[in-house]
């Protein structure tokens, strides 16, 4: 009888540990399924949702030419500013890539895991608060930062973008003193505009 007992507890054990288990794709579900630009995260000190819209944030996109002519260089921004603070704003720039291939659909913003680091050879994401600018240029050792889903769309103005969901976990340095601090559980809706 005991050990009809014990197997039977094991088992409900292992059956209610299969339904706690939620796949990836369902823990995005909501996020993915966003059209709005935004950035959420917990900082040390707060949580943080900030997101695009008249009263809140405008968003922007930039394009730099990177490289020589020979090589036909691009790299890519796009950022999030507060309507009210315009010194609080959040900032993620693209590895360059070439513009003579379909590298940046078919790498660049590919799914899958990026290298976060230094604007330009990998992804930069630079955050300003409280008028103080920190970035991901530095030591990302155990940072991630992933890209959930990638989608080519239209602006309101019926401008080319990409859309591209980030999933990010990483350090920020300070510019001007030795601070820093860790972001988890970030999340990122950007849009970029390639044709620019």
């Amino acid at each position: 009888m005991l050990l009809v007992i014990l197997t039977v507890s094991i088992f409900q054990g292992c059956k209610k540990e299969d339904a706690d288990y939620t796949s990836p794709k369902e823990e995005y579900t909501n996020f993915l399924n966003t059209r709005n630009y935004f950035f959420s995260g917990t900082l040390p000190d707060s949580t943080v949702l900030w997101k695009y819209g008249v009263d809140e944030f405008q968003g922007g996109a930039s394009s730099y030419p990177v490289g020589t002519d020979d090589q036909a260089q691009k790299s890519l921004s796009f950022d999030l500013v507060s309507n009210n603070d315009l010194s609080t704003s959040l900032e993620i720039t693209t590895p360059s890539y070439s513009t003579l291939s379909d590298e940046l659909f078919s790498k660049t913003l590919a799914e899958g895991d990026k290298e976060i680091g230094g604007k330009y050879n990998k992804f930069e994401l630079a955050l300003t608060l409280d008028k103080k600018r920190y970035t991901t240029n530095g030591d990302q050792t155990n940072s991630t930062l992933k890209v959930l889903k990638m989608e080519k769309s239209k602006d309101e103005f019926n401008t080319d973008i990409v859309l591209v969901w980030f999933k990010v976990d990483c350090k920020f340095y300070c510019t001007i003193d030795q601070t820093s601090f860790i972001l988890k559980d970030g999340y990122i809706l950007a849009g970029f505009m390639y044709n620019l």
